[in-house]
């Protein structure tokens, strides 16, 4: 069972993948983060904001990361349960012959 993004708007667009969503996700993290870095601060706000900035985009990548680590353990662990069923109903019928 595939774990589908859809897009907002108006019109309908095909849903995105969650591996090509979090492709995506983390091209755009590591983008602006390199552009946090890159980005010469100017006065002691500045250079709060890019530290802020670059912590909440990690924090993010993180918390990405482990959202999907969670819905494939949530995919593996309903496979298992269709398998054990499948299995069960087998064994059923060859007892039942």
């Amino acid at each position: 069972m595939g774990f589908t993004v859809v897009p907002p708007g108006r019109k309908p667009k095909p849903p995105i993948t969650l591996h090509r969503f979090m492709q995506n996700a983390f091209r755009d993290i590591e983008r602006i983060t390199r552009m946090a870095l890159i980005c010469a601060p100017i006065d002691s706000w500045s250079l709060a904001f890019f530290t802020d900035l670059i912590r909440a985009m990690r924090n993010a990548a993180n918390e990405l990361e482990r959202a999907v680590e969670l819905r494939v353990a949530e995919d593996r662990a309903l496979h298992q349960e269709k398998l054990a069923a499948i299995r069960e109903r087998e064994i059923d019928a060859r007892l039942h012959k």
